[in-house]
């Protein structure tokens, strides 16, 4: 979105079906800030289908955040296991050489 791959963006999503709400959504703000109308067929096409709701936008982000902060806990628990000493060196954070 960031690099305005708008089309791709919106590929992507259709193609995982989900988030198409949320591209519509940052492309009709976009466009706003812009002051310039929608000219992409296929998000035309999305705006004419699909609802925009921003509450329900923030709660899926807010629920991918949380999952996937709990991944990144899950992994860094692992790693900790793994390593045989709880540290990323894997020499047990006691100075070891």
């Amino acid at each position: 979105m960031y690099l305005h791959q708008w089309e791709r963006a919106l590929d992507l999503a259709v193609r995982q079906k989900t988030h198409v709400d949320t591209m519509l959504a940052y492309r009709v703000k976009h466009l706003e800030r812009c002051d310039k109308e929608e000219t992409l067929k296929k998000y035309q096409q999305y705006m004419n289908e699909v609802e925009v709701d921003w509450d329900q936008i923030a709660a899926k982000l807010e629920d991918e955040f949380l999952k996937e902060k709990d991944l990144v806990a899950t992994n860094c628990r692992c790693v900790g296991r793994a390593g045989g000493g709880g540290d990323v060196t894997g020499k047990g954070g006691r100075g070891q050489t």
